[in-house]
């Protein structure tokens, strides 16, 4: 999928992936749904507490779940990704 593109490929912490940053969760009156602050799509229903202080955890797991199936768990892959680039990049 990302042949001949992964020494080129940086992780940062940043920007994520997804410019859609929301989350999914189980509201307890309206079943699932999905929450994404700050956008005029996205009802708010009044996700609980929990979902709401997340937010930032729960997207940069998806973000790092995301690289990780792209390249379908290649641990050399990942680790040019995470580690390798950024130490060309800034070192050399």
């Amino acid at each position: 999928m990302l042949l001949g593109l992964i020494d080129r490929i940086l992780f940062g912490t940043d920007e994520p992936l997804s410019l859609i940053r929301a989350t999914s969760y189980e509201h307890p009156h309206l079943g699932e749904r999905l929450y994404a602050p700050g956008y005029h799509w996205a009802n708010d229903n009044d996700p609980p507490k929990t979902v709401k202080n997340q937010i930032s955890v729960l997207l940069h797991i998806q973000i790092i779940e995301a690289i990780t199936e792209a390249v379908s768990y290649n641990q050399e892959e990942l680790k040019q990704i995470f580690y390798d680039n950024a130490e060309r990049l800034f070192v050399n």
